[in-house]
């Protein structure tokens, strides 16, 4: 069932990347080691600020970033029905990161609201957190957001990654799988 999961995201992927023209290439294999290297990464020109203002956070915070090793496709989409901000589709599929986010909304979006947003969808897909596991994954997004409402959120969730990763560390060290 995952690999038909799979195969039926990267049939998405690519219908979606012809229907698309807004597209373009960016360099976020410089956030990785070299390693781990996504074969395909397309993220959307616009989107690109925000994604490499969450890969810099990580960073910042030594949290390592586990994009889809096969697949990291970050666009806007026209198609996403009124009310749903963005949708992160490959949540729960490790080696795709596939991230969509409303077009029609995206331009009635603060600054704030825009990096939130991206920061949200991004958290979902790379992490697998659920709505409520942190006050960015909260649902609704806030009405009124600021610059340092975002900084707030992200703090708490490199908080919390940072304990999920010492777990993983402590469970491996005692055999734990």
């Amino acid at each position: 069932m995952k690999r038909i999961n799979q195969v039926l995201a990267t049939i998405l992927l690519l219908s979606f990347c012809f229907i698309t023209g807004s597209i373009t290439y960016q360099e976020v294999l410089q956030y990785n080691n070299n390693q781990y290297k996504p074969e395909t990464i397309v993220v959307n020109k616009y989107l690109s600020p925000y994604v490499n203002e969450y890969v810099s956070i990580l960073r910042n915070n030594d949290i390592k970033i586990p994009w889809g090793n096969d697949i990291v496709f970050i666009d806007m989409n026209g198609g996403l029905p009124r009310g749903i901000l963005g949708v992160a589709w490959g949540m729960n599929i490790d080696n795709i990161t596939l991230i969509s986010i409303n077009a029609s909304s995206w331009r009635f979006l603060s600054d704030s609201q825009k990096k939130y947003l991206v920061f949200h969808e991004l958290t979902h897909d790379i992490f697998n957190l659920k709505h409520f596991d942190t006050q960015l994954m909260n649902t609704p997004m806030p009405t009124y957001l600021n610059e340092f409402m975002v900084d707030v959120a992200m703090k708490q969730l490199v908080k919390i990654l940072k304990i999920k990763d010492n777990d993983k560390k402590d469970n491996q060290l005692c055999g734990f799988y």
